[in-house]
């Protein structure tokens, strides 16, 4: 498990960013992008933003892409995050992308024709020879024009990101929707500043005051996370957290300032007073925590939403195959 600057699984995390759309809560979905951002994964951030953006909103608000796309190129800038999530959870969105790409990643559903023709592949199909087609990416970005639905410029993206944007631009130029005004937030302010790093004292008192519970809605069930595959994540929550943490940035150059290094299962330190001065800081001590706060970050995963109950429905799905496709995810 690699743990974010709160002690939360850091997948948790970034599955908590999309629900959050789902749910359309603004508050968590912030706390989750900076919970992420701050951790140290400036980068990872906004490209998984950029995929939020393809799953849920880009078929109903192309207005947006070239926004979100020239915002993510400005990494250090802390306000763009806040931004681009406020700006999205306005918008209208559906789960067409969203539900085809998993379809077509976790059930290994094989397409049924050779080559890509729009007008006469089902919605899976299209979604299956998207994403297992990637040496095809490259040729469907580069001629546009011989597919009446990728005209438009595209813009460059990451490779996880490709077959998202094609899937996002092919849906919308199926069943177009009409073209609604909305206005962008863009700020330089400092709207972000609450949801930087806490630095109370002591420091055994930050998981109380800050952290938020991981999976309210019980999504993380149906999405996966490496805790279903740990037995024994409580024990290693307890006793091995630092180690855990010291994968993500933020942690590792704590570690490093204080003359730690990980070694096995456990942290070393140069000498007992870099020792103490780590843990005078940063000592969350989550095994001292109450179960309330505990489960914050390590709720137990229970059953809870199904695809189904997450549809919002634009063009998928269309039939009951496709009904049955989303109760074998």
């Amino acid at each position: 498990m690699i743990l974010t600057r709160y002690l939360y699984v850091k997948e948790e995390v970034m599955t908590s960013m999309l629900t959050s759309f789902l749910e359309t809560d603004l508050e968590s979905a912030l706390f989750w992008a900076y919970e992420l951002y701050f951790s140290g994964y400036e980068q990872e951030t906004l490209i998984h933003l950029q995929k939020i953006y393809y799953y849920l909103f880009a078929c109903q608000n192309p207005d947006l892409e070239e926004y979100i796309i020239g915002l993510c190129s400005n990494v250090e800038k802390h306000y763009i995050i806040h931004d681009i999530v406020q700006t999205m959870i306005l918008r209208p969105f559906d789960t067409d992308v969203l539900l085809l790409h998993r379809i077509a990643t976790y059930l290994d559903y094989e397409v049924e024709m050779d080559t890509f023709d729009l007008h006469k592949m089902s919605y899976t199909d299209l979604a299956a020879y998207i994403v297992n087609h990637p040496e095809e990416h490259d040729t469907l970005l580069s001629h546009p024009e011989e597919h009446d639905t990728l005209l438009g410029v595209l813009p460059k993206v990451v490779p996880l990101v490709k077959p998202l944007l094609l899937l996002s631009r092919c849906l919308r130029s199926i069943s177009i929707s009409p073209s609604l005004v909305y206005s962008v937030v863009s700020s330089s302010t400092n709207k972000y500043v609450e949801y930087m790093t806490s630095e109370l004292k002591p420091a055994y008192t930050v998981l109380k005051t800050v952290c938020r519970p991981i999976d309210p809605h019980q999504y993380l069930f149906l999405f996966g996370t490496p805790r279903t595959k740990i037995p024994s994540y409580m024990q290693i929550y307890h006793s091995c957290w630092l180690v855990c943490a010291s994968y993500s940035p933020i942690w590792a150059k704590r570690i490093a300032t204080h003359g730690g290094t990980v070694q096995g299962n456990k942290v070393v330190f140069k000498n007992e007073v870099l020792e103490e001065s780590f843990y005078t800081k940063y000592g969350y001590e989550p095994d001292e925590q109450s179960m309330e706060v505990q489960y914050r970050n390590m709720c137990p995963i229970l059953p809870g939403k199904t695809w189904s109950t997450i549809v919002r429905k634009r063009l998928f799905p269309q039939n009951e195959d496709d009904e049955d496709l989303l109760k074998e995810l």
